[in-house]
């Protein structure tokens, strides 16, 4: 069971949002810890689970529409030559210290800490972190959505 969730939560690489002109991607999954388990008792079905991870990240400007990209955006060589190469803005860990199953159909995501690797620069640190709260959430969606999966598979 545990293989499956960190092997599912290797899935948030490439996560991204938009925020106050810049974009916030997932760059890589790390440090994945804890475990999971499904428990038949007295008739009733617990699915429980207790992880902690990081996800570094990287805040860019510019660089066209969409601002991440799906691929890293080769696609675009011949056909916008005028297309700015993305600035990156500043690069970071977010911190996840506890996601666990709360009660039945709800995920407890505990303290998410962010720190900087390289900060961003003083007239780009409110945009900077307006991405990184807009990531929080976009991870919170998927986060919310392997609950559901994870509830839902049949693993026992």
């Amino acid at each position: 069971m545990g293989e499956w969730v960190k092997e599912t939560l290797s899935r948030l690489k490439g996560v991204g949002a938009s925020a106050a002109g810049v974009s916030a991607k997932v760059s890589k999954v790390k440090d994945v810890e804890g475990s999971a388990s499904v428990v038949a008792s007295r008739g009733a079905v617990r699915h429980l689970m207790d992880y902690s991870f990081g996800l570094e990240f990287k805040v860019v400007s510019g660089g066209g529409e969409g601002g991440g990209g799906e691929d890293g955006g080769e696609e675009g060589d011949g056909e916008a030559p005028a297309a700015t190469k993305p600035l990156t803005v500043c690069k970071g860990t977010l911190s996840y210290s506890e996601v666990t199953c709360a009660k039945a159909g709800s995920i407890a995501i505990g303290d998410v800490a962010h720190s900087f690797k390289s900060a961003p620069a003083a007239d780009a640190k409110v945009s900077a972190l307006a991405a990184v709260d807009a990531l929080k959430e976009s991870v919170h969606a998927v986060l919310v959505a392997f609950d559901d999966e994870y509830r839902t598979a049949k693993r026992l």
